[in-house]
């Protein structure tokens, strides 16, 4: 089983890139789309607020 800190450092890494994969689809799939603006921007707004903002489980020590 993997140890809890390397199991909290390794999520955001994993987390911005299925972001960035999704960002980089959309840019993609919507190239010529005027909305291509409005969803990457909300692609943007939903990949800070889940990295940067997700709250973390507390790491304690078993006594």
């Amino acid at each position: 089983m993997m140890p809890t800190y390397k199991r909290l450092a390794t999520s955001p890494i994993l987390w911005s890139l299925v972001w960035a994969i999704g960002i980089l689809a959309a840019a993609f799939l919507f190239k010529r789309n005027p909305a291509n603006y409005w969803i990457e921007s909300a692609l943007v707004v939903g990949a800070l607020t889940t990295v940067v903002l997700k709250s973390q489980r507390p790491v304690c020590s078993a006594r």
